[in-house]
């Protein structure tokens, strides 16, 4: 038995598979409010699948305005300052405009984002309450219906229409920066991990609180997801864009009675900086999805802090339960250093609301962003049922809405969970 397990344990930990960062808000595919009940029994294991897609893709800005997703550091983009990239030379700006203030190379953007995962995972549970999880999500992002609108006062500039005007920059963007201003669509997996749990009851005798289960759980991953693509513009990694990562966290549920559950979960992500290849601002008159330079430099992650709150019924015999949970997700500021010193400090980390032209300051994608959501989920677990079945089988239903957040796109789902042990 001892060799049996240990064989498990090594396949579960070498097939590791999960996301520290999951795109646009889609679960992380290990959740604790998401996944199902664990193992009832020690050297047990359970496989699970997980999938979900998003009906709606919120964006909101800094004072939690409901924007388009392609708005939520700037309203408008500034074309022409994509040219000033390379000397940081605001004069081009205002030779062709007339003044850095203008709004003469200003167009909107607007797009649709999309997103959707498939995870498979598998759970084996040992000792006294501990339990070892792996996770392989496989994530499908696009952008589509992307639309340029000008926001300026010009009707026409060396004599082409504004929207003339535009389809040249959308070549001479690809030519001269590697940049694509148009959609795109990818399909890939997550970050390689190990997740290691410890989950016990404390039962109690009493008439309302019947039970007690502490949680703590603490894991690393690895940089196999597909990372930032700078060659498209709106790109999302899939993870933590090629850093390691050390998930940890933990929480509480309590049994009031024969049918209520109470608890509380937290997660943490503490990610390692790394050195790559960036897009970085090189111009206070630059917007965050037009930046021309790309170039080696290490950063710095904020710490990603999330917190949630539970409740849920259960029916008489418990295998039915309804369960509703709030979320709320922070990230701290990062900080970009490039490697090169021609490039300005803090040009790209500067924070402050106090800018050039009002609000002109550095890359907002490095600022910190919240993000708030209320997901409902409803589902049946056999483990509560009449029978001698060695396969024993968990379904849940789910559906997620996002409602606020700052600096941050979110996306509203819809998905499904089964779950079987062996």
């Amino acid at each position: 038995m001892v060799k049996r397990n240990s064989f498990l344990v090594g396949l579960l930990v070498c097939s590791m598979q999960l996301s520290a960062v999951a795109p646009l808000g889609l679960f992380t595919s290990y959740d604790l409010n998401i996944r199902g009940e664990r193992p009832h029994q020690n050297g047990k294991v359970q496989l699970s699948f997980l999938a979900e897609k998003s009906h709606k893709v919120s964006g909101f800005d800094l004072e939690g305005n409901d924007v388009n997703s392609l708005q939520i550091y700037d309203k408008d983009q500034n074309v022409l300052g994509l040219y000033v990239g390379y000397t940081g030379d605001s004069d081009v700006i205002t030779a062709i405009t007339g003044g850095v203030d203008t709004n003469q190379g200003k167009y909107t953007a607007a797009g649709t984002y999309k997103a959707a995962q498939f995870a498979f995972s598998a759970t084996y549970s040992f000792g006294s309450g501990f339990l070892v999880r792996s996770y392989l999500p496989i994530y499908s992002v696009s952008l589509s219906d992307v639309s340029w609108t000008y926001a300026g006062n010009l009707t026409s500039f060396t004599g082409a229409s504004m929207a003339e005007v535009f389809d040249s920059f959308e070549e001479e963007s690809k030519d001269l920066f590697g940049l694509n201003v148009s959609g795109w669509k990818k399909t890939g997996v997550g970050d390689l991990a190990i997740l290691f749990d410890w989950e016990r009851d404390f039962p109690r005798r009493e008439n309302v609180l019947r039970n007690v289960r502490p949680s703590l759980r603490l894991g690393i991953t690895l940089p196999t997801g597909s990372q930032k693509n700078t060659a498209d513009f709106g790109t999302v990694p899939f993870g933590a864009d090629g850093s390691v990562t050390i998930p940890f966290g933990g929480g509480i549920r309590v049994d009031l009675g024969r049918h209520v559950q109470l608890g509380f979960n937290s997660q943490f992500w503490y990610i390692w900086g790394k050195t790559k290849p960036r897009r970085i601002k090189t111009s206070f008159y630059q917007t965050d999805l037009l930046l021309p330079v790309v170039t080696n430099a290490a950063k710095q992650h904020g710490v990603i802090q999330n917190f949630s709150l539970f409740g849920g019924v259960h029916s008489k015999g418990r295998c039915f339960s309804l369960k509703g949970f709030y979320e709320y997700v922070r990230k701290g500021e990062d900080i970009i250093t490039p490697v090169d010193v021609k490039y300005g400090y803090n040009v790209i980390n500067d924070h402050s609301e106090d800018g050039v032209s009002g609000d002109a300051k550095g890359q907002k994608a490095l600022d910190e962003f919240t993000s708030h959501s209320f997901t409902i989920r409803a589902g049946y677990d056999h483990h509560y049922a009449d029978s001698e079945s060695k396969v024993i089988p968990q379904i849940y239903a789910f559906y997620k809405g996002s409602f606020y957040g700052s600096y941050t796109n979110i996306a509203s789902t819809i998905g499904i969970q089964l779950s079987l042990d062996f």
